[in-house]
C-alpha cells in the first residue's frame, strides 16, 4: 500500500486540548469538590495548590486527600491502571496486536461478506481482546488490586435495586445511541424490539376490565449466521421471542436472572421477561436506521417494531438455548398461534 494511505500520526491528546476544544457536541463532565479546592473534569482529577501555602513535603498528602474529596475512587484509579497497561503494553508505536500481521488482519476481513461498520469494530475487537486480556493477567499487580478493593464495614454501602439494574445494563446491553452505524443497521440476534400495539390482553386485565400499564418487546433468536445471509439461509423469516412488562418487578428480576427465569435489563428501571415460545416474522428489507420503526403484520394485523438496542451475543445465546430446548421437549404443549408477515 502507499505510504500516504498507511501514514501513521501519533497524538497526545492532552486534557487542556480537550477542554480548550469543547463543543455543544462534546461536553466534557465538570464537577467541583470542597469548596472549588478540587475540580473533576471526565476522570481528570485538578489540583491547586498555593506554593506560599504549601509546604514541599505535604504536596503528596494533598494528592492523597483531594483523590479520597471524589466519589467512586475505586473506579477512577482502575480506569487509570487499566488506561497504563493498555498504553505500556499496546500502545506502543509498532508494536501492533500482538502476533498478527498485516497480512492475517486483511486475509480475514476479507472473508466477510458483510463489511458494515458495526460489523468492522466487533471484528477489531475480537482480535485484540485476547491480547489485552493477556496483557491485564501479566501486568496488574495483584497486591496494588487487593488494596483497591479492600474495605472496612464502614465504607461498604449496599447498592441499591436501580444501581444493580443500572450495572446490569451496562455488561449486558448495547442501547441504539451507542450504535456506531445507526443509518444501516442489520437485523442480528439479540436484537430488541417494542412493539407499538398491543399483542395480548392478560387475564388480569380481563377480570377487571381496565388496561394496565406495560410495554411489550420482541427478541430475536434467530442464529447470527443466519441474520447475516437472511435471504439464502431463513428466507428472511426472523425468529423472535415475545417478551413484557407486565407484572415484572426489577428486585425479582435481578435475582433471578442467572438462574430461573428469562429476564433482559435494559435500563435501571426496566426488565423484560421473555417467554418459551418462539415465533416467526418475515421481513423483506432487514436493514434499517434504527430511528425508523419496521411496519410489520402479526396475527393479520399491522404493527410496528422500534429498535431499542442489543443484547450482547452470550447473555442472549442463554435466552436462545432456553427456548430452543423448550421446543425440543417431547411430549404436548400449547403452541404460539402468533401467524406474521411483514406489511408491504
Amino acid at each position: 500500500m502507499e505510504d500516504k494511505k498507511l501514514a501513521l500520526s501519533y497524538y497526545e491528546i492532552t486534557q487542556r486540548e480537550d477542554i480548550a476544544n469543547c463543543s455543544s457536541e462534546n461536553i466534557h463532565s465538570v464537577e467541583v469538590y470542597d469548596e472549588a479546592k478540587y475540580l473533576l473534569i471526565d476522570n481528570t482529577i485538578i489540583l491547586v495548590l498555593n506554593k506560599n501555602d504549601t509546604d514541599v513535603n505535604h504536596v503528596y498528602d494533598k494528592i492523597t486527600e483531594a483523590i479520597s474529596k471524589i466519589p467512586n475512587q475505586r473506579t477512577l484509579l482502575l480506569s487509570l491502571m487499566i488506561k497504563n497497561i493498555l498504553y505500556d503494553n499496546i500502545g506502543i508505536s509498532g508494536k501492533g496486536l500482538g502476533k498478527v500481521t498485516d497480512q492475517m488482519l486483511l486475509h480475514h476481513w476479507n472473508t466477510y461478506e458483510d463489511k458494515d461498520i458495526d460489523n468492522l469494530i466487533a471484528f477489531i475487537v475480537l482480535c485484540m481482546k485476547e491480547d489485552i486480556a493477556v496483557s491485564l493477567n501479566n501486568s496488574i499487580d495483584s497486591d496494588d488490586l487487593n488494596n483497591l478493593f479492600d474495605t472496612d464495614n464502614s465504607e461498604i454501602v449496599q447498592a441499591n435495586c436501580n444501581e444493580l439494574a443500572l450495572f446490569n445494563q451496562i455488561i449486558t446491553f448495547v442501547d441504539k445511541k451507542d450504535l456506531a452505524n445507526k443509518e444501516q443497521h442489520k437485523i442480528k440476534t439479540g436484537d430488541i424490539f417494542k412493539l407499538t400495539s398491543r399483542l395480548y390482553e392478560y387475564d388480569k386485565e380481563k377480570k377487571e376490565g381496565k388496561s394496565t400499564a406495560y410495554d411489550e418487546y420482541l427478541i430475536c433468536i434467530s442464529q447470527s449466521c443466519d441474520c447475516l445471509r437472511a435471504s439464502k439461509k431463513i428466507k428472511n423469516n426472523f425468529a423472535f421471542a415475545y417478551g413484557s412488562t407486565n407484572e415484572v418487578d426489577l428486585s425479582a428480576a435481578l435475582q433471578n436472572i442467572e438462574s430461573k427465569d428469562n429476564y433482559t435489563i435494559i435500563n435501571d428501571k426496566t426488565a423484560i421477561k421473555w417467554g418459551n415460545n418462539f415465533f416467526t416474522i418475515y421481513i423483506e428489507n432487514n436493514i434499517f436506521k434504527v430511528d425508523s420503526p419496521i411496519d410489520v403484520k402479526i396475527n393479520n394485523k399491522d404493527n410496528k417494531l422500534e429498535y431499542i438496542g442489543n443484547l450482547k451475543d452470550f447473555y442472549a445465546q442463554r435466552i436462545i438455548n432456553k427456548i430452543f430446548n423448550n421446543a425440543l421437549r417431547i411430549g404436548v404443549d400449547r403452541g404460539c398461534k402468533l401467524n406474521c408477515v411483514s406489511k408491504e
